[in-house]
């Protein structure tokens, strides 16, 4: 549909600019092919997009997870981010939330959404845009973990595979980790990633696409959060 759409449009197009063809039909198809993508192709694309993310969602995120319930039009509350200790901003003048998903894995309760908001880093006024994790485990012992803007610089005692997961963790876009662990719950702020990340319309859907996982980070950060309360 949006093949045949566009397509349409260029012709179109190319009869009024180039061939400078003065036709009242040419003006109605463009009206009628407008109203057309407005009222049919656009919303069949947002379907299709939207199952297509749920589908893999099911084949990756979910796959782990029991009990899962996922909202794309809710989100987590602003006070949950700032109880968490990750940023400095006490109240962002703006705050956007949504994705919302929960389940349980090996009886750890997991918590994700999209999330934008402004935010205070290096002494300068920036905005944040990504992906936000809450774990919770009743009666959890994890060692004190604090990484901000990415750095590793700070951190001692790591186990080597510890270590490991840290650095993949900030280097999907260096410098934009931001991650708090301690005793019964862990935090993570990762900035460009995202539950509704783009999809292609256009895309061919194979087994590769449906099995992709587009949130690695969450299966390392429950690997890391099971480690550190090993970690004595």
């Amino acid at each position: 549909m949006n093949l045949v759409y566009f397509l349409a449009i260029i012709g179109i197009g190319y009869a009024l600019f180039i061939k400078n063809a003065d036709s009242m039909w040419l003006y109605v198809l463009t009206v009628v092919f407008i109203v057309g993508y407005l009222l049919i192709v656009r919303p069949c694309t947002k379907r299709h997009v939207r199952d297509v993310r749920k589908a893999i969602l099911e084949n990756t995120t979910f796959h782990e997870l029991r009990d899962v319930k996922y909202s794309p039009k809710e989100g987590v509350q602003l006070q949950q981010i700032i109880n968490s200790g990750l940023i400095n901003d006490e109240h962002p003048k703006s705050f956007i939330s949504r994705q919302h998903i929960v389940g349980t894995m090996d009886g750890i309760a997991v918590e994700m959404a999209d999330v934008s908001f402004p935010i205070h880093e290096k002494g300068m006024n920036n905005f944040f845009s990504g992906l936000y994790l809450h774990l919770y485990q009743p009666g959890a012992a994890c060692s004190p973990l604090n990484i901000r803007e990415g750095n590793l610089n700070k951190l001692e005692g790591i186990q080597q595979q510890q270590k490991k997961i840290l650095t993949d963790l900030c280097s999907f876009i260096p410098g934009n980790c931001y991650l708090h662990m301690e005793g019964e719950q862990a935090d993570l702020l990762l900035r460009g990633r995202f539950i509704d990340y783009r999809i292609n319309p256009l895309l061919e859907i194979v087994e590769k696409t449906l099995t992709t996982d587009p949130i690695p980070e969450v299966k390392q950060v429950i690997k890391l959060f099971v480690l550190r309360q090993n970690k004595q």
